[in-house]
């Protein structure tokens, strides 16, 4: 006969197993009773309490702790009301006559609501994180790091995890989270080479490329001052050549191709898996202007002296770290920039009209709406406060798009922003009081009110993008950010009564929905072409909600389908990007989720899994690899992930040279034997080559061209050496 348990050593509580919950096992009240505020309950006999039972002592329970909370209070309104009659009554001795009294506050019923029908709503709050280092980090609530911490939170909570496969699952994808949330550490650097002057050919064919896809969404140059800007480094000595003006020509090529690098992933998605191939021209060149980049960071203190080419090489390294680096690298260019912008009075650029000419006050005025666009984006991403306020910049009534060079979606992109930035102060700021629910319901109101004269005004109708497929690029993106602000606006107050406050998770679905749209949609007037930069600016509630509606249970396969493309979309557009940057972080947490979702579809088919080897063959492959210590993108002695031979190649170390490899022959079989006749190879390779559109007669120029370049700084290589002319042919077979 079993030994029958006795009170003191029975080893978990009657309201813990009733729920099947992990049960701290602390007596005499266990961490969850205490949290849930129930009375911690041993019974002894080892058996599940009867639920009927359980309910009604929670209902008796809470019903005597409402009666006892409703009888404090009206004795409290009854104390204060006997006060403020009995300040009000006042002797005549005590009386000054030569001020009189002012009347006595009245209290009425309005001033004391029932608490138990009029609930209060305080802003969100962030996450507060010490690590074993004991280094302190604060994370707002909208911050991915945040957000990221609550789904590791939920983990524990989610169905079937007292499986023992799910369970080790789940283990392992809060420590993959853990990984995630220390990832982005900016490490100090030494001393380290300048960015060099990229090739004048390539940087030629790309100023055309920038200015009719990229600028509209990013207008940091003019046209016809980074063309002069260009033009003037081309007949400068290379020791009389600004650094700003050259981490500006670096950036705009680097930006002009990341931009056309979706359509080429598109491209080889579409190619069967025999005949893609994993490098491409596009990739190669990306990574040896990035290291170029990173070369400018590790020299920043040359670009923040109040001169307004800093400003616009801040701002485009701003961009560029936004996908490519981390979250923490580009917050902090983006503050660098504003506060360069701020000396300068970039903000004030009504003030130079008539000292400027209009082209230089576009430029400003351009450069000003830019910014605080970008500051509203970090905003969310980063968890942290508006550095911009809405009082600082001067925003033009009489602003028409169609004039002084103003691009089309900026208007309306800036009118965004400064909702975005009420609804910050009003909601997540530290100084918002708590409000009631008439309070939290009209504000709201009044934002969706806002928000939907912002899209009326710009022609975007939103009840018919969402149900049909037409719609531009362009109107895409203007809805996909309202439906952010609204998700926004109404995540913090999830509990209200309001119909409105309970269609986060079918908000989250249709932005979901229409980013996924975006992302197949045509090229639309570079639209498409900066869907990572556009990515890399939204916050991520979107995707948190439908992670949290996965993980809860309450998701529908159609959640998960969607979750599967999105996956493979980050997949594919973060190839190179580094592990800490924002894209990335969003593909590694979604993998992790949909581990956890694959572990329980694999347990429930099989529920006595084998010992052969591990029940889930999907268990982040990609992410595996031994933890480090964090994504060190500054330090110099950290691996970086790009073809060192190229960046040997077009940014060339005093020491460096040509890497060895394995010839290529031409069409005719036989290797080029000149730089003539290679040149002449490659014009006729990018007219004949299939899925070579992009690549036009300009860009073989500036290829071929550029083989001249390398050949001048290469010093200890040709440029008709076998080894230079297989590293391009190769190159231009793989696109």
């Amino acid at each position: 006969m079993a030994k029958e348990l006795s009170r003191d050593e029975y080893t978990v509580c009657d309201q813990c197993r009733a729920r099947k919950i992990r049960c701290s096992r602390e007596k005499p009240s266990c961490r969850n009773c205490g949290r849930l505020g129930l009375q911690c309950e041993w019974s002894g006999q080892g058996k599940k309490c009867n639920q009927t039972t359980l309910l009604s002592h929670t209902i008796l329970g809470m019903g005597s702790r409402l009666e006892q909370l409703e009888t404090a209070l009206a004795d409290t309104q009854k104390s204060l009301k006997r006060l403020f009659d009995g300040s009000s009554t006042i002797s005549p001795s005590a009386r000054c006559p030569a001020s009189p009294a002012s009347p006595s506050p009245r209290l009425s019923d309005k001033r004391f609501p029932d608490s138990i029908q009029s609930a209060v709503f305080t802003r969100p709050l962030g996450r507060f994180l010490v690590d074993q280092d004991r280094d302190e980090r604060c994370f707002g609530p909208t911050s991915l790091e945040s957000l990221m911490l609550n789904i590791k939170d939920e983990l524990l909570q989610s169905p079937d995890t007292d499986r023992h496969t799910v369970k080790e699952c789940v283990l392992q994808a809060q420590r993959k989270i853990d990984h995630l949330v220390g990832q982005g550490e900016e490490i100090p650097i030494g001393g380290k080479a300048p960015p060099t002057m990229p090739p004048f050919a390539i940087l030629e064919a790309m100023i055309e490329p920038y200015f009719t896809t990229t600028h509209g969404h990013f207008p940091i140059w003019s046209k016809k001052r980074f063309t002069e800007m260009a033009t003037a480094l081309r007949q400068s000595a290379p020791s009389e050549r600004d650094l700003a003006s050259i981490v500006c020509c670096n950036n705009l090529i680097l930006m002009a191709m990341s931009a056309d690098s979706p359509g080429s992933h598109q491209r080889e998605s579409m190619m069967s898996k025999q005949t893609r191939k994993t490098s491409s021209i596009d990739f190669d060149l990306i990574t040896g202007f990035l290291t170029n980049a990173k070369r400018a960071v590790s020299n920043i203190d040359q670009l923040v002296s109040p001169h307004l080419v800093n400003v616009q090489a801040l701002v485009s390294l701003h961009i560029v770290a936004q996908v490519y680096l981390s979250i923490g690298l580009s917050e902090t260019l983006l503050a660098l920039a504003i506060r360069c912008a701020k000396s300068i009075g970039v903000h004030q650029w009504h003030a130079f009209q008539g000292r400027l000419s209009d082209d230089d006050v576009n430029e400003r005025q351009n450069l000003s709406y830019c910014l605080y666009m970008l500051d509203k984006a970090v905003c969310w991403t980063a968890g942290s406060s508006p550095s911009i306020p809405v009082s600082d910049v001067h925003f033009d009534p009489r602003l028409v798009p169609s004039e002084n060079g103003i691009p089309s979606s900026l208007v309306a992109k800036a009118e965004m922003a400064r909702i975005e930035e009420t609804v910050y102060l009003e909601i997540y700021a530290v100084h918002v009081q708590a409000r009631d629910e008439n309070q939290v319901r009209g504000f709201a109101a009044a934002i969706m009110s806002k928000l939907q004269v912002c899209l009326t005004e710009t022609g975007v109708d939103l009840d018919q993008i969402q149900t049909s497929l037409d719609g531009s690029a362009s109107n895409l993106q203007l809805a996909i950010r309202y439906l952010s602000v609204q998700l926004l606006l109404i995540w913090p107050h999830k509990h209200h009564p309001d119909p409105m406050f309970q269609q986060a998770p079918e908000v989250a679905r249709m932005c979901l929905k229409l980013l996924l749209r975006l992302w197949h949609s045509p090229p639309d007037q570079g639209s498409q072409a900066v869907f990572s930069f556009f990515l890399a600016s939204l916050p991520s509630l979107y995707l948190y909600e439908v992670l949290i509606s996965i993980l809860c249970g309450r998701g529908t396969n159609r959640d998960i389908d969607m979750l599967q493309e999105f996956v493979e979309m980050l997949q594919t557009i973060t190839d190179c990007r580094a592990e800490a940057s924002y894209n990335r972080r969003l593909y590694q947490l979604s993998l992790i989720v949909t581990d956890v979702v694959k572990a329980r579809r694999t347990q429930h088919k099989r529920p006595k899994p084998t010992s052969e080897g591990p029940t889930d063959p999907y268990l982040m492959s990609e992410l595996l690899s031994p933890a480090t210590t964090g994504y060190s993108y500054m330090n110099s002695e950290v691996q970086e992930t790009y073809d060192s031979r190229f960046d040997g190649g077009v940014f060339q170390d005093p020491d460096g040279s040509f890497a060895p490899m394995s010839s290529i022959t031409s069409t005719s079989g036989e290797l080029a034997r000149g730089s003539d006749e290679f040149l002449s190879q490659l014009r006729s390779y990018g007219k004949s080559a299939p899925g070579n559109e992009h690549f036009d007669s300009l860009a073989m120029e500036a290829l071929g061209e550029s083989v001249l370049f390398w050949k001048g700084v290469n010093q200890g290589a040709s440029a008709d050496s076998p080894s230079v002319r297989c590293d391009l042919g190769e190159r231009l077979n793989y696109i």
